[in-house]
C-alpha cells in the first residue's frame, strides 16, 4: 500500500472518531482530531497525484477545519462553573 493510500484511509479513520468525540461532547479530544485530519489532508493534498481527487480533500479540509474552529470558539465563549468556594467545578461528575 502506498503512503498516499494509507494516509486516505488513515484521514477518514481520523476524522470519524473526530466526529464521534464531538458528538458525545469531548471537544477538546475532538478539535485535536480534526486538527490531526486537517493535517493529513494537507499531506494528501501535496502528494496525491491524482488532480481529480484534490477538491474532494479541500472540501474535507475546510469542513474539519471550519468544524474545529467552531469548537474552539464555543469553548473560549463558554463561561467556567465554580463552586461556593469558588474552585472549579470541572472535575466533580
Amino acid at each position: 500500500m502506498s503512503d498516499v493510500s494509507s494516509m486516505r484511509e488513515k484521514a477518514f479513520i481520523v476524522a470519524k472518531v473526530a466526529t464521534q468525540l464531538d458528538n458525545e461532547k469531548k471537544y477538546q479530544e475532538a478539535i485535536n482530531k480534526y486538527t490531526e485530519t486537517i493535517e493529513i489532508f494537507m499531506f494528501l493534498m501535496k502528494y496525491d497525484k491524482n488532480p481529480a481527487i484534490i477538491p474532494k480533500y479541500k472540501a474535507h479540509l475546510e469542513e474539519y477545519l471550519k468544524r474545529a474552529e467552531d469548537l474552539k470558539k464555543a469553548l473560549q465563549e463558554a463561561p467556567i462553573e465554580t463552586d461556593a468556594q469558588g474552585g472549579s467545578n470541572s472535575n466533580k461528575g
